[in-house]
């Protein structure tokens, strides 16, 4: 039981930790990318500054180029979203160096379109689901984890405790 509480969580955050948020999107700038997100929550895109990316290796400057312009809108609908600008977050894996350039909030499912358009080099951009459900997950897990060791402890204790009741009830011949 005590094992659980380490392979549970192991084996939730090793698969992510090596290849990273499935639901990730990246794709070179200029240009167009269609992204389908499955729920409703707040999205971010990234600057993915230091990355090798479709074979080729980029290593531009953390912030933005002057006249970048980036549109966010909703194919079926035609809503436009407005990002935010917040450029606080970073992400290292091996490698690649990231940091968010903003975020958006979207109500409902569906396909979006990202179109950045302007800029005088190619670069590259990610998109994903807000990491702070992340957090959460880590939270709950580590949580159940803790839940999990705590319960085997208690079948241990209570298998001392068994076996030391067993072993004072029972007398040895020289006791007689």
């Amino acid at each position: 039981m005590c094992f659980l509480g380490v392979f549970v969580p192991a084996a939730v955050f090793l698969p992510i930790l090596i290849n990273g948020d499935p639901s990730e999107k990246t794709f070179k700038v200029p240009g167009i990318m269609q992204v389908s997100v499955d729920e409703p929550g707040r999205y971010y895109l990234w600057n993915a500054h230091q990355i090798v990316f479709e074979g080729k290796s980029y290593n531009c400057s953390e912030s933005i180029p002057g006249g970048m312009e980036i549109k966010i809108s909703n194919e079926e609908t035609g809503e436009q979203f407005d990002l935010v600008s917040y450029s606080t977050m970073t992400s290292t894996r091996g490698s690649e160096l990231k940091n968010s350039i903003g975020y958006f909030e979207v109500n409902s499912a569906g396909s979006l379109l990202i179109e950045v358009t302007g800029g005088n080099e190619q670069r590259v951009f990610s998109f994903s689901k807000s990491p702070f459900g992340m957090i959460k997950l880590f939270i709950i897990v580590i949580l159940l984890a803790a839940i999990i060791g705590l319960v085997g402890l208690g079948f241990i204790l209570l298998g001392v405790v068994k076996l030391i009741k067993s072993s004072s009830t029972h007398k040895t011949v020289g006791d007689v």
